[in-house]
């Protein structure tokens, strides 16, 4: 098994970020879903919802690659959680 494919497992990707078990990559799989701009309100929900999980996901593994990582505080609000609820008016 390869060593993503373990971090996967044993993250619970698939259920934390509920895709499909037959999605191979679940983080990658919902990372080329975001939004180029933001359509509608289920959308919205269903990123603010998701993104926090990523977001702390991706911490996870950056402490479990790099265990001297030093903790930045995350900006606030998070820019794109912002962008999502605050598009850009043309």
């Amino acid at each position: 098994m390869s060593l993503w494919r373990n971090v996967i497992q044993c993250l619970r990707l698939h259920v934390r970020l509920s895709v499909p078990v037959t999605e191979a990559d679940p983080l990658s799989f919902l990372l080329n879903k975001i939004p180029r701009t933001p359509r509608s309100s289920s959308t919205i929900k269903k990123w603010e919802r998701l993104w926090p999980i990523i977001t702390n996901l991706l911490l996870v593994l950056e402490i479990l690659h790099h265990p001297d990582h030093t903790d930045h505080p995350l900006p606030d609000p998070d820019p794109f959680l912002f962008w999502l609820t605050h598009p850009p008016t043309i």
